[in-house]
């Protein structure tokens, strides 16, 4: 049944509108989306970035807090390891 009264030309009229209006809405919301997950993807790579200097970082951090290093770094600047003598008075009783 082909509606041609005024009245069924204006919902044409509207439903070309709405179908139109929805398309440019779905292109619009396409390419935001788009230009989202190329940020994101961005965003990601700069994650993995800094985590692999974090860990390289908490490495070297260990390295240099490392017993060995400190000994190191002290015997360089001239502080030597002492040790600690224990003297026992001969003159008390023994019990």
């Amino acid at each position: 049944m082909i509606c041609v009264s005024d009245f069924c030309k204006k919902i044409n009229i509207l439903l070309l509108a709405v179908l139109v209006s929805v398309f440019f809405a779905n292109i619009y919301y396409s390419d935001k989306a788009s230009t989202a997950g190329k940020l994101l993807s961005q965003k990601e790579k700069q994650v993995e970035v800094l985590e692999k200097e974090n860990e390289s970082l908490i490495n070297e951090y260990y390295a240099l807090t490392s017993y060995s290093s400190i000994y190191n770094l002290a015997l360089e600047y001239g502080i030597s390891e002492y040790q600690v003598e224990y003297y026992t008075n001969p003159d008390l009783a023994l019990r």
